[in-house]
């Protein structure tokens, strides 16, 4: 697969994008659009104010943002200085975000106000919100470069299989050699509006972000790929790259924008039902497939996927500059059609874990195959098979490592947070399907300590102080002992499915009072096959997500008859909450001023519908203006 290799600087390659296209939308926000001349003067201010605090080549600065448009200034002003960004969700818990400062000791953190107390005090910051002022009185024109394409771009932290997240540390060189594969695979056009969705700290980010700002494309900024619907009808997306259970709900809803040129899947198995699915009702040209890992520099194989296949869709064969092994246990090429595990080398294999020798060692192993001198290549853990015409079929793991809803997830790092708990002394956790319909959930399977009372909610509670969301088990069970096999190891296939019976809680059980509640319980109760649930109930705590919280608005928009905006979901705290908001907006669309209550009867109907909303609610911006202290009075979307 050797191409000749791009090797240069992300923000070098943005930059030259600048010069041809100065006036063209570079990012979208809602009705927010900033011109690349525009953006590029923001990232050379705030570059000069990080170089003064001294950044430099192989500096870490942590970006800690709300996903706007100064996010995606705050990325590309790091590389500009010379640093290298340390991706950091702000919703994730604190713990986790202060872990990730310490170990990567970040040299600064970049954030904002309201997100301070969330970082801790170890690390100096730069608040981009009260600086403003300062920021926007450094010059606009861009620093000399002291970065060179060896030096590290990013640090993504993945789960860990000890309980303990690494980070991987990816250069310029894997970045832009990746994005010379994107520019040669995917047309213009439909690098033209792509939909920016992932979060900051998955790999896939990379592709979104700087894929259209080096082929003078825009990016559309979203919290989530489900709020596709919900973008303004002035904003038209190309290129859509999510995770098939994502497009499966997007195709639930139906109500998608005309214009998607391009889909890309990855993270998760592909039904061929899915990709049949996405062609006869989207007028898209191109479907695809991808494979990768985040110590790969985001996908290492694809596979262009057609209508009517007679096979499950395949991983496909490698990109540009990546050399696939499939080896045997003793790390010898595989026949054809033979099982083995799936060796990466090539320009995308990283530098490996940030301070984590030994752990690099072990993954990321000498390639006796490519014909470099010390080239490595990395073990990815996957089985696969490569077939007669050289594509590759995934058939699963060697180890405990899962994906849930396309998220990367180490059992192990979940089991200790568990563990720790003070009342607890085992945990496991398990991957299975749902009996709803709702594709696989981690549950979790905990043995307390005698007479300890410990209950489902505290458990819950406890484990999302600490570990991302998609992490967090869906449902936890409370066992006297785990069952063990004759070696005296868990055996995993004997533990029990949840019971989707109501568990024992600190929350009491509140029965509904009026037939808004009755609704709305009907609704969550056959939607989370979990009964009964009460109206002082929490829809995230009993193991609610995203795709599932869609899929409760949408039934709950048809079941009322109302357009209730899924930021209201999110925010209503408990279900007795939402059914206040739910009757607010009943009595507005019946213009009920008298504050006479309205009959139960028109209140409720019936519950089947399909569909769903957008994701959680992001930070507004301005609806003009850029990043720093030039923005007219906030409007909201």
């Amino acid at each position: 697969t050797a191409r000749p290799l791009l090797s240069a600087c992300i923000h070098d390659l943005i930059g030259a994008q600048v010069a041809r296209t100065p006036d063209r939308a570079a990012v979208i926000c809602g009705t927010r659009r900033i011109s690349y001349r525009d953006l590029d003067e923001e990232v050379n201010r705030l570059s000069r104010y990080l170089r003064k605090r001294g950044i430099e080549p192989e500096s870490r600065v942590g970006v800690c943002l709300e996903r706007t448009p100064r996010m995606i200034v705050a990325i590309l002003a790091v590389l500009r200085a010379g640093g290298s960004y340390v991706a950091m969700d702000p919703h994730y818990p604190p713990e986790r975000l202060q872990f990730m400062l310490q170990d990567s000791n970040a040299s600064l953190v970049l954030t904002e106000e309201h997100l301070r107390p969330r970082l801790g005090r170890r690390t100096p910051e730069i608040v981009v919100d009260t600086e403003a002022f300062l920021i926007a009185a450094e010059s606009s024109l861009a620093l000399p470069g002291r970065a060179r394409p060896e030096n590290a771009a990013y640090v993504l932290y993945t789960s860990g299989s000890t309980g303990r997240p690494k980070g991987v540390v990816l250069e310029h060189r894997n970045a832009s050699i990746f994005l010379d594969w994107v520019l040669e695979v995917f047309d213009a056009e439909s690098l033209s509006a792509v939909l920016a969705s992932t979060s900051i700290c998955f790999d896939p980010s990379v592709l979104e972000f700087f894929a259209p700002l080096i082929s003078g494309g825009a990016i559309i900024l979203a919290d989530n790929a489900l709020q596709l619907p919900s973008l303004p009808p002035a904003v038209s997306v190309k290129l859509l790259s999510t995770v098939p259970s994502a497009v499966a709900e997007l195709l639930r809803l139906g109500d998608i924008p005309a214009g998607i040129r391009t889909v890309t899947m990855a993270g998760e198995p592909v039904p061929q039902s899915l990709v049949d699915e996405i062609y006869d009702r989207w007028s898209v040209d191109r479907v695809f497939n991808l494979y990768g890992l985040t110590e790969l520099t985001t996908y290492s194989t694809a596979s262009l996927l057609v209508r009517g296949a007679p096979h499950a869709p395949r991983i496909g064969r490698p990109v540009s500059n990546a050399q696939v092994y499939v080896l045997n246990w003793q790390q010898r090429l595989a026949a054809f059609g033979q099982p083995g595990e799936l060796f990466i080398g090539g320009s995308g294999v990283s530098r490996g874990y940030l301070d984590r020798p030994a752990l690099t060692g072990e993954r990321f192993v000498p390639d006796p195959f490519g014909g470099v001198p010390g080239g490595r290549m990395y073990r990815t853990g996957d089985r696969v098979r490569m077939l007669a015409n050289g594509e590759l079929e995934f058939l699963g793991r060697l180890d405990r490592q899962v994906k849930i809803r396309g998220f990367r997830v180490e059992p192990g790092e979940t089991e200790s947070v568990l563990a720790a708990h003070p009342e607890v002394r085992e945990a496991a956790l398990l991957a299975r399907e749902s009996a709803n319909g709702n594709g696989r959930e981690l549950v979790a399977y905990v043995v307390p300590l005698a007479d300890s009372g410990l209950t489902e909610l505290e458990l819950r509670r406890y484990a999302a102080q600490l570990l991302p969301k998609q992490q967090l088990p869906s449902a936890y069970v409370l066992l006297d002992a785990l069952p063990l096999n004759a070696s005296g190891k868990v055996d995993r296939s004997r533990l029990p499915a949840p019971n989707s019976s109501r568990t024992s809680s600190a929350v009491p059980f509140v029965p509904a009072s009026d037939a808004v509640e009755a609704g709305i319980l009907s609704v969550l109760e056959e939607l989370m096959d979990r009964r009964p649930i009460g109206v002082a109930d929490n829809f995230f705590e009993l193991g609610g997500h995203s795709l599932l919280a869609t899929r409760a608005v949408s039934r709950l928009r048809a079941a009322f008859d109302i357009d209730l905006p899924l930021p209201a979901f999110f925010e209503a705290e408990t279900v007795g909450a939402l059914a206040d908001v739910i009757r607010a907006m009943l009595a507005e669309d019946r213009g009920d001023e008298t504050g006479e209550p309205v009959p139960e009867a028109a209140l409720w109907g019936p519950a089947e519908a399909v569909g769903a909303g957008i994701a959680r609610p992001g930070v507004r911006e301005p609806a003009e203006g850029v990043a720093y202290g030039h923005a007219r009075p906030e409007e909201t979307n």
